[in-house]
């Protein structure tokens, strides 16, 4: 059963300044690691936070989401390629990332489709065939 969550105290003025650093430089780093080195805290004190702040944890879910949606936004742009003004050239996009975003993006067209199909019934002992060391099946009488 999940830890439940303590319930929130009054946050500090202080605590808050310390929070809305993080959180700003987790939209510009993209990782709480990077962003804890970044204006030098612990990650343990974020963590914290995020298990005993339910505010807190709920404005990292929409950082979060705001840095999936730039990693996104730069992966689209990488995948499709773009217009190098220096070379003046267009620069070809890069077809494993196209690969992955049809995936992400239209997963019923675009994933891997296997399909298995078994008739009849299987036993433990059907499994270990190959297995020279794996008990013999006892015939039933």
């Amino acid at each position: 059963m999940p830890k439940a969550r303590k319930p929130a105290a009054p946050r500090s003025l202080l605590v808050l300044k310390h929070q809305q650093r993080f959180l700003s430089a987790f939209k510009l780093v993209g990782t709480i690691q990077g962003a804890c080195r970044a204006i030098k805290m612990s990650r343990e004190q974020v963590y914290h936070w995020r298990h005993t702040d339910p505010a807190f944890s709920a404005l990292f879910d929409e950082c979060k989401l705001a840095v999936i949606d730039l990693l996104e936004d730069s992966t689209l742009h990488d995948a499709l390629g773009k217009w190098d003004e220096e070379e003046l050239a267009f620069v070809k996009g890069d077809p494993i990332l196209k690969m992955f975003l049809l995936k992400a993006l239209d997963p019923k067209k675009y994933r891997e489709n296997i399909k298995l199909e078994h008739a009849g019934s299987v036993t433990l002992m059907d499994l270990c065939v190959d297995d020279p060391d794996a008990p013999k099946a006892v015939p039933k009488k």
